[in-house]
């Protein structure tokens, strides 16, 4: 089933040159244009089934139909603001609705919060450009940011190829301790003010005492200075009354900016607020496997929990999967030529890559050395690479180039076209 998805949609790299997406069975990329799923606009799966594998929670899609409203908004009631667009917030489980008359946008994805009015804030901190409306080109990103940090064959056993028993109980048990101790979902909050050692007026109900109190522990300094809260990230400060991010895992302490909760390693946005934490920083799920030192197949690009595997070209690959990129003939123990990282036997090298000799017109095989001047290319031999006139081998040396054919020398240059223009005597 995952291999009939999206089979047949279109390259948005290559155009009419690729008949359309035709799943190879366990490199994840087209058959035909060796481009991945992301490049025919083609998702994994539905995004808020990572969410429910992941965290065990519903996404806030199906609580909430947070839309993106085109208009200035003020004088309603609703917080205002001087930029164009505006959050229209429609939840049912309220019973209530705003209503306003510029047409609204759906969003493709809500931050997980009942507060309509600070999902707005939250989203008025974004750029335009990450602020997923519905088939505008954020979504469209949102959704591969998902496929690229959380990909599904790294938390599903059953979305990877032929695994042993030995290698899905390992993967399992990954999978366990990342549910367990380090996967969360970032909480959208207002940020408070710090405690600013100034005592409050006397209030007047013991109720909103207790709570204040409450609030204050809540986001209380752990050292218990005095001061605006600062980005994790950034380390500049986040202003009171705007929208901050907090980890759970992390601890309250902790906090950063929407647009600073990144992947300490890819520095992307965290896709849903996904992330992996561990020592003492954020992670996306790719980086944070990276972190933990599980390999990653670098052809079928699922972890590799089978204790052998092949590492070469700076990369780890599966036993079986160390193949050709053109015609998956496997390649231990033969020879091979990398090409922009992906090895090719040198039947499919010679096909695709070769060249021929421009002295003896012969194909320069993969294993062969050459010499290559603009488009033209020689064996680096004496017999090829050599003087046109006195044949005496040009290479590690430096040539005129006359009439497409190399000289020694001027001299030589000059005696070729003497001989060249002698007539034959019959």
């Amino acid at each position: 089933i995952a291999h009939e998805q999206g089979a047949g949609s279109q390259c948005t790299k290559c155009g009419p040159k690729c008949p359309g997406l035709d799943l190879h069975f366990w490199r994840k990329v087209c058959r035909h244009c060796r481009c991945g799923k992301e490049v025919h606009n083609v998702v994994d799966e539905d995004p808020s089934i990572r969410l429910i594998r992941l965290l065990a929670v519903t996404p806030f899609q199906a609580k909430m139909d947070l839309k993106l409203q085109q208009q200035q908004q003020g004088g309603d009631g609703l917080a205002s603001s001087n930029r164009p667009s505006k959050l229209d917030f429609n939840s049912p489980a309220r019973g209530s609705a705003v209503t306003l008359d510029a047409p609204a946008s759906p969003l493709d994805w809500v931050p997980p919060t009942d507060d309509s009015q600070l999902a707005i804030k939250y989203m008025e901190q974004l750029p335009l450009a990450k602020q997923p409306i519905t088939g505008s080109q954020a979504a469209v990103d949102r959704k591969k940011a998902l496929d690229r940090q959380l990909p599904s064959h790294d938390l599903d056993p059953e979305q990877c190829s032929n695994l042993s028993a030995n290698e899905k109980r390992k993967m399992e048990e990954y999978v366990k301790n990342v549910k367990q101790h380090v996967v969360g979902q970032g909480l959208i909050q207002e940020c408070p003010p710090r405690p600013s050692g100034k005592l409050p007026p006397p209030p007047p109900q013991l109720d909103r005492i207790l709570g204040e109190k409450v609030n204050t522990l809540m986001f209380q300094d752990p050292e218990g200075l005095v001061g605006a809260w600062s980005c994790r990230k950034c380390t500049q400060p986040i202003e009171p009354g705007t929208v901050a991010i907090f980890a759970e895992r992390a601890g309250s302490d902790k906090c950063w900016h929407p647009q600073c909760f990144v992947c300490s390693i890819c520095h992307e946005m965290l896709a849903d607020l996904i992330y992996f934490f561990v020592d003492d920083d954020v992670f996306c799920g790719r980086h944070y496997a990276e972190q933990m030192k599980i390999p990653r197949c670098k052809a079928c690009d699922e972890l590799i929990f089978a204790p052998e595997y092949t590492s070469a070209e700076g990369a780890s690959w599966h036993m079986d999967h160390f193949c050709c990129w053109i015609c998956d003939t496997p390649l231990a123990g033969h020879q091979y030529t990398p090409i922009e990282g992906q090895p090719h036997c040198l039947d499919c090298y010679q096909k695709k890559y070769g060249k021929d000799c421009y002295e003896c017109h012969r194909p320069i095989r993969a294993e062969e050395t050459r010499v290559s001047h603009g488009e033209m290319n020689w064996h680096n031999t004496a017999s090829c690479f050599k003087c046109r006139q006195c044949q005496v081998s040009m290479m590690n040396r430096q040539f005129i180039l006359k009439n497409g054919q190399i000289y020694c020398s001027r001299e030589c240059v000059v005696q070729n076209a003497q001989c060249q223009a002698q007539p034959i005597l019959v």
